[in-house]
Protein backbone atom coordinates (compact mmCIF):
# COMPACT_ATOMS: atom_id res chain seq x y z
CA UNK A 1 0.00 0.00 0.00
CA UNK A 2 1.15 3.52 -0.80
CA UNK A 3 0.82 6.69 1.24
CA UNK A 4 -0.87 9.80 -0.10
CA UNK A 5 1.63 12.65 -0.59
CA UNK A 6 -0.79 15.17 0.90
CA UNK A 7 -2.77 13.57 3.72
CA UNK A 8 -0.61 10.54 4.52
CA UNK A 9 -3.48 8.08 4.15
CA UNK A 10 -2.42 4.54 3.24
CA UNK A 11 -4.59 3.34 0.37
CA UNK A 12 -4.65 0.17 -1.72
CA UNK A 13 -5.63 1.97 -4.96
CA UNK A 14 -3.49 5.10 -5.16
CA UNK A 15 -2.56 6.90 -8.38
CA UNK A 16 0.57 8.77 -9.39
CA UNK A 17 0.80 12.16 -11.07
CA UNK A 18 3.99 13.26 -12.78
CA UNK A 19 4.37 17.06 -12.95
CA UNK A 20 7.51 19.01 -13.80
CA UNK A 21 9.60 15.85 -13.46
CA UNK A 22 8.34 15.12 -9.95
CA UNK A 23 6.16 12.12 -9.15
CA UNK A 24 3.52 12.36 -6.42
CA UNK A 25 1.15 9.68 -5.11
CA UNK A 26 -2.43 10.50 -4.12
CA UNK A 27 -5.34 8.54 -2.66
CA UNK A 28 -8.06 10.81 -4.12
CA UNK A 29 -8.67 13.53 -6.67
CA UNK A 30 -9.49 15.81 -3.77
CA UNK A 31 -5.93 15.54 -2.42
CA UNK A 32 -4.42 15.88 -5.91
CA UNK A 33 -6.43 19.05 -6.59
CA UNK A 34 -5.52 20.52 -3.22
CA UNK A 35 -1.82 19.85 -3.83
CA UNK A 36 -1.50 20.67 -7.54
CA UNK A 37 -4.32 22.93 -8.79
CA UNK A 38 -3.53 26.64 -9.03
CA UNK A 39 -5.39 29.09 -6.80
CA UNK A 40 -7.48 31.99 -8.12
CA UNK A 41 -5.66 35.25 -7.38
CA UNK A 42 -8.96 37.00 -6.60
CA UNK A 43 -11.20 34.59 -4.63
CA UNK A 44 -8.58 31.98 -3.58
CA UNK A 45 -10.58 28.98 -4.82
CA UNK A 46 -8.82 26.05 -6.50
CA UNK A 47 -8.99 26.23 -10.30
CA UNK A 48 -10.16 22.80 -11.40
CA UNK A 49 -11.35 23.72 -14.91
CA UNK A 50 -9.67 25.84 -17.56
CA UNK A 51 -9.73 29.14 -15.72
CA UNK A 52 -8.23 32.27 -17.30
CA UNK A 53 -4.80 33.87 -17.21
CA UNK A 54 -3.92 37.57 -17.36
CA UNK A 55 -0.34 38.86 -17.14
CA UNK A 56 0.85 35.52 -15.75
CA UNK A 57 -1.79 35.49 -12.99
CA UNK A 58 -4.47 32.78 -12.86
CA UNK A 59 -8.15 33.38 -12.17
CA UNK A 60 -11.02 30.89 -11.92
CA UNK A 61 -13.30 32.95 -14.21
CA UNK A 62 -13.58 36.19 -16.19
CA UNK A 63 -15.53 37.82 -13.35
CA UNK A 64 -12.61 37.39 -10.96
CA UNK A 65 -10.13 38.58 -13.61
CA UNK A 66 -12.25 41.70 -14.26
CA UNK A 67 -12.59 42.33 -10.51
CA UNK A 68 -8.80 42.20 -10.25
CA UNK A 69 -8.37 44.83 -12.99
CA UNK A 70 -8.51 42.83 -16.24
CA UNK A 71 -11.84 43.77 -17.89
CA UNK A 72 -10.58 42.58 -21.29
CA UNK A 73 -10.89 38.92 -20.19
CA UNK A 74 -14.19 37.27 -21.22
CA UNK A 75 -15.60 33.77 -20.66
CA UNK A 76 -17.34 33.62 -24.05
CA UNK A 77 -16.02 33.94 -27.58
CA UNK A 78 -18.58 36.65 -28.43
CA UNK A 79 -16.89 39.03 -25.99
CA UNK A 80 -19.65 38.95 -23.38
CA UNK A 81 -19.87 37.19 -20.04
CA UNK A 82 -23.57 36.40 -20.27
CA UNK A 83 -25.46 33.74 -22.21
CA UNK A 84 -27.23 34.50 -25.47
CA UNK A 85 -30.55 36.27 -25.09
CA UNK A 86 -33.38 33.84 -24.43
CA UNK A 87 -36.37 34.66 -26.55
CA UNK A 88 -39.60 32.75 -26.98
CA UNK A 89 -38.65 31.79 -30.54
CA UNK A 90 -35.22 30.49 -29.45
CA UNK A 91 -36.80 28.42 -26.68
CA UNK A 92 -39.43 27.02 -29.07
CA UNK A 93 -36.73 26.08 -31.60
CA UNK A 94 -34.69 24.26 -28.92
CA UNK A 95 -37.76 22.38 -27.70
CA UNK A 96 -38.68 21.36 -31.24
CA UNK A 97 -35.15 20.06 -31.84
CA UNK A 98 -35.15 18.06 -28.61
CA UNK A 99 -38.53 16.47 -29.42
CA UNK A 100 -37.35 15.57 -32.93
CA UNK A 101 -34.22 13.98 -31.49
CA UNK A 102 -36.18 11.86 -29.00
CA UNK A 103 -39.13 10.78 -31.15
CA UNK A 104 -38.42 9.89 -34.76
CA UNK A 105 -41.43 11.12 -36.73
CA UNK A 106 -41.30 9.47 -40.13
CA UNK A 107 -44.07 7.76 -42.03
CA UNK A 108 -46.66 8.35 -39.31
CA UNK A 109 -44.39 6.88 -36.61
CA UNK A 110 -45.76 9.03 -33.82
CA UNK A 111 -49.34 8.24 -34.79
CA UNK A 112 -48.46 4.52 -34.82
CA UNK A 113 -46.84 4.77 -31.38
CA UNK A 114 -49.83 6.54 -29.89
CA UNK A 115 -52.30 4.08 -31.43
CA UNK A 116 -50.48 0.80 -30.70
CA UNK A 117 -48.00 1.69 -27.97
CA UNK A 118 -45.27 0.13 -30.12
CA UNK A 119 -42.22 1.76 -31.72
CA UNK A 120 -42.41 2.66 -35.42
CA UNK A 121 -41.90 -0.33 -37.70
CA UNK A 122 -43.17 -2.87 -35.18
CA UNK A 123 -46.65 -4.13 -35.87
CA UNK A 124 -49.05 -5.52 -33.25
CA UNK A 125 -48.46 -9.07 -34.54
CA UNK A 126 -44.86 -8.70 -33.42
CA UNK A 127 -43.74 -7.93 -29.90
CA UNK A 128 -40.70 -6.66 -28.08
CA UNK A 129 -39.16 -8.96 -25.51
CA UNK A 130 -37.50 -6.64 -22.98
CA UNK A 131 -35.78 -9.54 -21.22
CA UNK A 132 -33.71 -10.46 -24.26
CA UNK A 133 -33.77 -7.04 -25.97
CA UNK A 134 -34.87 -8.67 -29.22
CA UNK A 135 -37.84 -8.43 -31.53
CA UNK A 136 -39.77 -11.71 -31.84
CA UNK A 137 -42.72 -12.84 -33.90
CA UNK A 138 -45.77 -14.08 -32.07
CA UNK A 139 -46.38 -17.78 -32.60
CA UNK A 140 -49.76 -18.38 -34.26
CA UNK A 141 -52.24 -20.19 -32.02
Amino acid sequence: MSKCSLCGNEYDKPFTILKDGQSRVFDSFECAIQALAPTCAHCNCRIIGHGVEADGTFYCCAHCAASAGHPEIHDRSDGTDRPAQRTKSNIAKRRAKSVEAKVPIHGGGLKHMLKTGLPPGIEPEQFWDPGSQTLRKKIPA
